[in-house]
């Protein structure tokens, strides 16, 4: 399997700054690409058939986006080289990040193995096992830093 496009998808905890060097580290020793993903909640308007709620709806995700993608750019930022990409994807974090990775035919999908919030992973599952259990591309997941 040649290893052309990873995928590393960054949540902005803490350990994003981690996922992101390692993913840009392997990536570089195997020439691969990067893009390098966010994912964003995919907004539903709470009154069906209002043109008013459908108008609001898509200027929050609009700006949602746009915040997403400046954080992105702010968190990559001089580690951005040629063959880097940044994408806001919107959706369910594991299912927009699996399809991005098959649709993108990446090789290897980097993210890491938790994320903000303990209390969020018991009561859902995290998005790192939800990854795992349905991604038919690898995943390498990243662990916390040690307790010094």
């Amino acid at each position: 399997m040649a290893f052309e496009r990873l995928v590393v998808a960054v949540d902005f905890s803490p350990i994003s700054k981690e996922v992101l060097r390692q993913g840009l580290a392997l990536a570089e020793q195997l020439g691969a690409e990067v893009e390098v993903v966010h994912v964003i909640p995919r907004l539903k308007p709470t009154i069906p058939f209002s043109a008013e709620s459908r108008r609001i709806v898509g200027r929050l995700q609009r700006e949602s986006r746009e915040e997403a993608q400046a954080r992105l750019e702010r968190l990559v930022g001089a580690k951005r080289r040629r063959g880097v990409r940044l994408r806001v994807l919107a959706g369910e974090p594991h299912r927009a990040i699996v399809d991005h990775a098959r649709r993108r035919r990446a090789a290897l999908i980097v993210l890491a193995a938790c994320g903000h919030s303990r209390l969020e992973e018991v009561l859902m599952g995290s998005t790192a096992q939800r990854t795992v259990r349905t991604s038919p591309v690898p995943v390498l997941l990243v662990p916390p830093p040690a307790a010094s």
